[in-house]
């Protein structure tokens, strides 16, 4: 649709047009602020990454060279050293586990666990935990190593 033609008294017809005398501009970027919460964002990203999948319980990983494993959000099951079980940095009987497991597997049919079981613990324990979380309902399970010093074999 085009503009209302104007007839002035003496002229001819004529379009008007306005010009706005301020213009919208962005306001400026302050370098310090800006700089500030880079490096803020950067120290969060530095000092939450080591806490996510770190227990309280000093444990000793196996090596190994396989460096798949489950999601960020697996249940996380830690053996001592002395055999004691921890659910999520809490010690737990193998009971309570059992009942850990059942709730896990109620509120979400996909569960993984993560077992981080020290490299002197007896194979045994890890077993049973696998076992008690096969009859719980849990199909996806692994256990926590650290990656190896020895290089991987290439296939020819």
């Amino acid at each position: 649709m085009n503009p209302p033609l104007s007839t002035a008294p003496g002229r001819g017809s004529f379009r008007r047009t306005f010009q706005t005398r301020l213009r919208r501009t962005w306001p400026p970027v302050d370098a310090a602020a800006l700089g500030a919460w880079l490096l803020a964002g950067f120290a969060f990203y530095l000092l939450s990454g080591p806490f996510v999948l770190h227990p309280a319980v000093p444990v000793e990983l196996p090596e190994a060279r396989f460096d798949g494993g489950v999601t960020s959000d697996a249940l996380y099951v830690v053996v001592s050293r002395q055999g004691a079980v921890f659910l999520r940095d809490r010690p737990v009987s193998m009971d309570e586990l059992r009942a850990e497991f059942v709730r896990a597997v109620a509120a979400r049919s996909d569960v993984h666990l993560l077992i981080a079981a020290d490299r002197n613990v007896a194979h045994g324990v890890a077993t049973d935990i696998l076992d008690l979380a096969a009859e719980c309902g849990i199909r996806r399970a692994a256990l926590a190593t650290r990656p190896s010093s020895a290089p991987t074999p290439t296939v020819p």
